[in-house]
Protein backbone atom coordinates (compact mmCIF):
# COMPACT_ATOMS: atom_id res chain seq x y z
CA UNK A 1 0.00 0.00 0.00
CA UNK A 2 1.74 3.55 -1.17
CA UNK A 3 1.83 5.79 2.08
CA UNK A 4 0.22 8.64 -0.02
CA UNK A 5 -3.35 7.13 0.55
CA UNK A 6 -3.70 5.69 4.13
CA UNK A 7 -6.05 7.57 4.56
CA UNK A 8 -8.33 5.86 1.85
CA UNK A 9 -8.05 2.19 3.29
CA UNK A 10 -11.04 1.02 4.50
CA UNK A 11 -7.96 -0.24 6.87
CA UNK A 12 -6.86 2.59 7.99
CA UNK A 13 -8.65 2.72 11.77
CA UNK A 14 -6.24 -0.68 12.23
CA UNK A 15 -3.42 1.46 10.67
CA UNK A 16 -4.33 4.71 12.88
CA UNK A 17 -4.07 3.37 16.12
CA UNK A 18 -0.86 0.71 15.53
CA UNK A 19 2.17 1.29 18.08
CA UNK A 20 4.22 3.28 18.20
CA UNK A 21 1.96 5.97 16.20
CA UNK A 22 4.71 7.76 14.61
CA UNK A 23 7.08 6.19 11.59
CA UNK A 24 8.61 8.01 9.23
CA UNK A 25 7.67 7.77 5.26
CA UNK A 26 11.00 6.80 2.91
CA UNK A 27 7.82 7.68 0.13
CA UNK A 28 6.56 10.94 1.41
CA UNK A 29 10.01 11.95 2.71
CA UNK A 30 8.30 12.45 6.09
CA UNK A 31 7.37 11.38 9.66
CA UNK A 32 3.33 10.09 9.49
CA UNK A 33 2.05 10.80 13.09
CA UNK A 34 -1.49 8.98 13.48
CA UNK A 35 -1.32 8.64 17.49
CA UNK A 36 -4.34 10.99 18.18
CA UNK A 37 -2.34 11.72 21.66
CA UNK A 38 0.67 12.52 19.65
CA UNK A 39 -0.94 14.97 17.48
CA UNK A 40 -2.48 16.85 20.02
CA UNK A 41 0.93 17.18 21.48
CA UNK A 42 2.47 18.34 17.98
CA UNK A 43 0.03 20.66 17.72
CA UNK A 44 0.51 22.57 20.75
CA UNK A 45 3.90 22.26 20.88
CA UNK A 46 5.30 25.47 19.23
CA UNK A 47 8.28 23.06 17.93
CA UNK A 48 5.95 22.37 15.14
CA UNK A 49 4.97 25.44 12.93
CA UNK A 50 2.93 25.13 9.69
CA UNK A 51 4.25 25.01 6.56
CA UNK A 52 3.79 28.56 4.39
CA UNK A 53 2.83 26.94 1.16
CA UNK A 54 5.16 29.23 -0.84
CA UNK A 55 4.94 28.30 -4.23
CA UNK A 56 7.81 30.78 -5.86
CA UNK A 57 10.41 28.03 -6.05
CA UNK A 58 7.86 25.95 -7.97
CA UNK A 59 7.11 29.08 -10.30
CA UNK A 60 10.57 30.00 -10.87
CA UNK A 61 11.37 25.58 -11.41
CA UNK A 62 8.95 25.20 -13.93
CA UNK A 63 8.21 28.59 -15.10
CA UNK A 64 4.39 28.21 -14.37
CA UNK A 65 2.23 30.86 -13.77
CA UNK A 66 0.48 30.14 -10.13
CA UNK A 67 1.04 34.24 -9.36
CA UNK A 68 -2.65 34.16 -7.86
CA UNK A 69 -2.63 31.11 -5.47
CA UNK A 70 0.75 32.44 -4.22
CA UNK A 71 -1.00 35.97 -3.10
CA UNK A 72 -3.83 33.99 -2.42
CA UNK A 73 -1.97 31.80 0.03
CA UNK A 74 -0.67 35.04 2.02
CA UNK A 75 -4.48 34.90 3.72
CA UNK A 76 -4.61 32.09 4.97
CA UNK A 77 -4.46 31.85 8.96
CA UNK A 78 -3.12 28.08 8.55
CA UNK A 79 -0.38 29.23 6.74
CA UNK A 80 1.22 31.79 8.84
CA UNK A 81 2.76 32.16 12.41
CA UNK A 82 3.34 34.20 15.48
CA UNK A 83 1.43 37.41 15.09
CA UNK A 84 0.64 37.48 11.09
CA UNK A 85 -1.19 34.31 12.37
CA UNK A 86 -2.76 36.11 14.87
CA UNK A 87 -4.43 38.99 12.90
CA UNK A 88 -5.32 36.94 10.05
CA UNK A 89 -7.24 34.40 12.55
CA UNK A 90 -9.29 38.19 14.30
CA UNK A 91 -9.97 38.87 10.69
CA UNK A 92 -11.32 35.55 9.84
CA UNK A 93 -12.83 35.45 13.01
CA UNK A 94 -14.92 38.76 12.71
CA UNK A 95 -15.88 38.11 8.71
CA UNK A 96 -17.25 34.72 9.56
CA UNK A 97 -19.34 35.68 12.81
CA UNK A 98 -20.76 38.53 10.77
CA UNK A 99 -21.41 36.48 7.88
CA UNK A 100 -22.67 33.48 9.70
CA UNK A 101 -26.39 34.51 9.73
CA UNK A 102 -26.39 35.14 5.96
CA UNK A 103 -25.00 31.83 5.05
CA UNK A 104 -27.19 29.43 7.28
CA UNK A 105 -30.10 31.37 5.54
CA UNK A 106 -28.96 30.73 2.11
CA UNK A 107 -28.51 26.95 3.14
CA UNK A 108 -31.98 26.71 4.64
CA UNK A 109 -33.28 28.45 1.54
CA UNK A 110 -31.24 26.05 -0.58
CA UNK A 111 -32.51 23.21 1.62
CA UNK A 112 -36.19 24.54 0.88
CA UNK A 113 -35.93 24.68 -2.93
CA UNK A 114 -34.05 20.86 -2.53
CA UNK A 115 -36.93 19.24 -0.88
CA UNK A 116 -39.21 20.42 -3.59
CA UNK A 117 -36.87 18.61 -6.55
CA UNK A 118 -36.79 15.47 -3.35
CA UNK A 119 -40.86 15.86 -3.28
CA UNK A 120 -40.76 15.37 -7.24
CA UNK A 121 -38.39 12.31 -7.50
CA UNK A 122 -40.60 8.87 -8.82
CA UNK A 123 -39.55 6.29 -6.32
CA UNK A 124 -36.72 4.02 -8.36
CA UNK A 125 -35.39 6.67 -10.07
CA UNK A 126 -32.05 7.32 -9.51
CA UNK A 127 -30.11 10.31 -8.90
CA UNK A 128 -27.13 12.24 -7.18
CA UNK A 129 -27.41 12.96 -3.43
CA UNK A 130 -24.30 14.99 -3.55
CA UNK A 131 -24.73 16.77 -6.90
CA UNK A 132 -28.60 17.46 -6.84
CA UNK A 133 -29.00 18.37 -2.45
CA UNK A 134 -25.68 18.87 -0.75
CA UNK A 135 -23.70 20.63 -2.92
CA UNK A 136 -26.26 23.14 -4.47
CA UNK A 137 -26.57 24.15 -0.27
CA UNK A 138 -23.62 24.15 0.84
CA UNK A 139 -22.20 26.00 -2.20
CA UNK A 140 -24.79 28.73 -1.17
CA UNK A 141 -23.86 28.76 1.93
CA UNK A 142 -19.82 29.27 1.87
CA UNK A 143 -20.94 32.08 -1.01
CA UNK A 144 -23.04 33.70 1.78
CA UNK A 145 -19.95 33.06 4.70
CA UNK A 146 -17.73 35.05 1.59
CA UNK A 147 -20.82 37.74 1.49
CA UNK A 148 -21.44 37.03 -2.36
CA UNK A 149 -23.13 35.25 -4.88
CA UNK A 150 -20.83 33.03 -7.86
CA UNK A 151 -21.91 31.51 -11.10
CA UNK A 152 -22.76 27.77 -10.53
CA UNK A 153 -21.16 25.82 -12.79
CA UNK A 154 -17.38 27.30 -11.06
CA UNK A 155 -15.94 24.36 -9.15
CA UNK A 156 -15.02 26.09 -5.74
CA UNK A 157 -14.52 23.27 -4.28
CA UNK A 158 -11.52 22.31 -6.11
CA UNK A 159 -9.24 25.25 -5.18
CA UNK A 160 -8.20 23.85 -1.48
CA UNK A 161 -6.61 21.08 -4.02
CA UNK A 162 -3.69 23.38 -4.57
CA UNK A 163 -2.22 22.14 -0.67
CA UNK A 164 -1.57 18.46 -1.79
CA UNK A 165 1.92 18.64 -2.94
CA UNK A 166 1.20 15.36 -4.94
CA UNK A 167 -0.52 17.43 -7.58
CA UNK A 168 0.97 18.04 -11.29
CA UNK A 169 2.12 21.59 -12.18
CA UNK A 170 -0.61 21.98 -15.02
CA UNK A 171 -3.46 21.27 -12.45
CA UNK A 172 -2.26 24.05 -9.94
CA UNK A 173 -2.26 26.07 -13.05
CA UNK A 174 -5.88 25.13 -13.34
CA UNK A 175 -6.70 25.88 -10.31
CA UNK A 176 -4.28 29.19 -10.20
CA UNK A 177 -7.18 30.36 -13.60
CA UNK A 178 -9.87 29.14 -11.34
CA UNK A 179 -9.10 31.31 -8.21
CA UNK A 180 -8.38 34.37 -10.85
CA UNK A 181 -11.55 33.63 -12.11
CA UNK A 182 -13.13 33.50 -9.06
CA UNK A 183 -11.32 36.68 -7.99
CA UNK A 184 -12.47 38.66 -11.05
CA UNK A 185 -16.54 37.69 -10.44
CA UNK A 186 -15.88 39.44 -7.16
CA UNK A 187 -18.07 43.24 -6.67
CA UNK A 188 -15.53 45.82 -8.70
CA UNK A 189 -15.89 48.04 -5.77
CA UNK A 190 -14.07 46.06 -3.34
CA UNK A 191 -10.91 46.52 -2.21
CA UNK A 192 -8.34 43.84 -2.70
CA UNK A 193 -7.88 42.61 0.74
CA UNK A 194 -11.69 42.34 0.68
CA UNK A 195 -11.75 40.14 -2.58
CA UNK A 196 -8.54 38.08 -1.36
CA UNK A 197 -10.55 37.54 2.14
CA UNK A 198 -13.40 36.38 0.33
CA UNK A 199 -11.85 34.23 -2.04
CA UNK A 200 -9.61 32.41 1.03
CA UNK A 201 -12.90 31.69 2.99
CA UNK A 202 -14.21 30.13 -0.15
CA UNK A 203 -10.77 28.14 -0.19
CA UNK A 204 -10.86 26.99 3.55
CA UNK A 205 -14.68 26.37 3.39
CA UNK A 206 -16.12 24.80 0.60
CA UNK A 207 -13.71 21.65 0.24
CA UNK A 208 -13.91 20.78 3.81
CA UNK A 209 -17.59 21.49 4.53
CA UNK A 210 -18.59 19.41 1.92
CA UNK A 211 -16.85 16.45 2.16
CA UNK A 212 -17.13 16.12 5.83
CA UNK A 213 -21.17 16.59 5.49
CA UNK A 214 -21.19 13.92 2.59
CA UNK A 215 -19.32 11.23 4.21
CA UNK A 216 -21.28 12.30 7.76
CA UNK A 217 -24.14 12.10 5.86
CA UNK A 218 -23.32 8.35 4.16
CA UNK A 219 -21.89 7.10 7.83
CA UNK A 220 -25.09 7.94 9.27
CA UNK A 221 -27.73 6.35 6.63
CA UNK A 222 -25.56 3.43 6.52
CA UNK A 223 -25.08 3.08 10.11
CA UNK A 224 -28.91 3.10 10.16
CA UNK A 225 -31.20 0.00 10.21
CA UNK A 226 -34.05 1.83 8.45
CA UNK A 227 -33.47 3.41 5.47
CA UNK A 228 -36.67 5.79 5.98
CA UNK A 229 -34.48 9.02 6.14
CA UNK A 230 -37.13 10.46 8.73
CA UNK A 231 -36.16 7.30 11.36
CA UNK A 232 -32.44 7.75 10.75
CA UNK A 233 -30.09 8.80 13.84
CA UNK A 234 -28.50 11.82 11.97
CA UNK A 235 -26.57 12.86 15.25
CA UNK A 236 -25.98 16.48 15.91
CA UNK A 237 -22.32 16.38 15.25
CA UNK A 238 -19.81 15.36 12.37
CA UNK A 239 -18.92 12.26 12.22
CA UNK A 240 -16.57 12.31 9.41
CA UNK A 241 -13.99 15.14 8.08
CA UNK A 242 -12.99 15.66 4.81
CA UNK A 243 -9.42 16.99 5.41
CA UNK A 244 -7.67 13.63 6.63
CA UNK A 245 -4.50 15.16 7.44
CA UNK A 246 -2.52 18.66 8.09
CA UNK A 247 1.03 18.97 7.86
CA UNK A 248 3.37 20.73 9.72
CA UNK A 249 7.89 21.17 9.79
CA UNK A 250 10.21 21.30 12.96
CA UNK A 251 11.17 24.50 13.60
CA UNK A 252 13.72 23.07 15.97
CA UNK A 253 15.11 19.79 17.31
CA UNK A 254 12.23 18.51 18.92
CA UNK A 255 11.39 14.55 19.88
CA UNK A 256 7.84 12.78 19.38
CA UNK A 257 6.61 10.18 20.99
CA UNK A 258 10.31 9.16 22.07
CA UNK A 259 11.28 9.61 18.30
CA UNK A 260 13.95 12.57 17.96
CA UNK A 261 12.84 15.06 14.96
CA UNK A 262 16.06 17.18 13.57
CA UNK A 263 14.95 21.05 12.86
CA UNK A 264 13.52 21.00 9.25
CA UNK A 265 11.71 17.50 9.67
CA UNK A 266 8.42 17.33 7.63
CA UNK A 267 5.72 15.85 9.65
CA UNK A 268 1.83 14.79 8.42
CA UNK A 269 -0.70 14.74 11.08
CA UNK A 270 -3.65 12.48 10.68
CA UNK A 271 -6.14 14.21 12.28
CA UNK A 272 -8.97 11.83 11.66
CA UNK A 273 -7.65 9.22 13.29
CA UNK A 274 -8.93 9.51 16.67
CA UNK A 275 -12.58 9.58 14.71
CA UNK A 276 -11.89 6.44 12.85
CA UNK A 277 -12.23 3.76 15.17
CA UNK A 278 -9.64 0.70 15.60
CA UNK A 279 -12.86 -2.02 14.92
CA UNK A 280 -14.55 -0.08 12.63
CA UNK A 281 -17.39 2.70 12.60
CA UNK A 282 -16.24 6.45 13.07
CA UNK A 283 -17.17 8.51 15.79
CA UNK A 284 -16.97 13.28 16.34
CA UNK A 285 -14.10 14.12 17.45
CA UNK A 286 -12.59 17.26 18.31
CA UNK A 287 -9.39 16.81 16.14
CA UNK A 288 -11.32 17.30 12.89
CA UNK A 289 -11.29 20.77 13.70
CA UNK A 290 -7.51 20.89 15.15
CA UNK A 291 -6.42 21.96 18.64
CA UNK A 292 -4.33 24.37 20.02
CA UNK A 293 -3.48 27.66 18.26
CA UNK A 294 -4.58 27.16 14.73
CA UNK A 295 -7.83 24.97 15.93
CA UNK A 296 -10.26 25.89 12.96
CA UNK A 297 -12.03 28.92 13.08
CA UNK A 298 -14.81 27.58 11.10
CA UNK A 299 -15.82 25.34 13.59
CA UNK A 300 -18.73 26.64 15.09
CA UNK A 301 -20.23 27.93 11.49
CA UNK A 302 -19.96 24.05 10.37
CA UNK A 303 -21.18 22.37 13.14
CA UNK A 304 -24.15 24.27 12.85
CA UNK A 305 -24.73 24.00 8.96
CA UNK A 306 -24.57 20.14 9.71
CA UNK A 307 -27.23 20.22 12.46
CA UNK A 308 -29.46 22.23 9.75
CA UNK A 309 -29.23 19.59 7.03
CA UNK A 310 -29.87 16.92 9.71
CA UNK A 311 -33.03 18.33 11.17
CA UNK A 312 -34.32 19.30 6.79
CA UNK A 313 -32.64 15.30 6.12
CA UNK A 314 -35.83 14.24 9.40
CA UNK A 315 -38.32 15.60 7.44
CA UNK A 316 -38.15 12.91 5.08
CA UNK A 317 -40.58 10.48 5.19
CA UNK A 318 -39.47 7.67 2.24
CA UNK A 319 -36.63 5.16 2.19
CA UNK A 320 -33.48 5.77 0.77
CA UNK A 321 -30.96 3.22 -0.69
CA UNK A 322 -27.46 4.32 -1.84
CA UNK A 323 -26.27 2.75 -4.87
CA UNK A 324 -22.86 3.70 -5.56
CA UNK A 325 -20.41 6.21 -4.43
CA UNK A 326 -17.35 7.08 -6.24
CA UNK A 327 -14.83 9.91 -4.60
CA UNK A 328 -12.39 12.51 -6.83
CA UNK A 329 -9.47 10.90 -8.50
CA UNK A 330 -6.12 11.79 -8.37
CA UNK A 331 -6.55 13.94 -4.47
CA UNK A 332 -3.69 12.66 -1.93
CA UNK A 333 -5.41 15.00 1.31
CA UNK A 334 -9.18 15.30 0.69
CA UNK A 335 -11.95 12.25 1.54
CA UNK A 336 -15.00 13.75 -0.85
CA UNK A 337 -17.21 12.08 -2.47
CA UNK A 338 -18.47 13.23 -5.25
CA UNK A 339 -20.52 10.97 -6.39
CA UNK A 340 -23.77 9.70 -3.96
CA UNK A 341 -26.14 7.89 -6.64
CA UNK A 342 -29.27 6.63 -4.85
CA UNK A 343 -33.00 6.09 -5.65
CA UNK A 344 -36.11 5.92 -3.02
CA UNK A 345 -37.66 2.93 -3.00
CA UNK A 346 -41.47 4.35 -1.71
Amino acid sequence: MTDFLIQKTTDRGRLYHRAPGIRYSQELNRWLVTSPELIRQAMYDDAFAVPDYDLSAVTQKLGVDLGFLNELRAWFPLAAEGEAHRALREKFARHIAQQTPLALAELSAELASRRTYLDGVPAGETFCFYAEVLRPALMRAVCGLANTALPTHLPLDTIPQFFDDAISPRRRQRINALGQEIFDHLPQDWSSDQKYLSCAIIALSANTLLGSVSLTFLEALGASPSKVMSEVAWGSELMRTGLALIEKRTVRDTVLGGVPLPSGSRVRLFIESEGVLPGGGYAYSDLFFAVGSHRCVGMSVSRQAWARIAAFLATIDRPLSVLEVTERTGDYVFNYPDLIRVRFDG
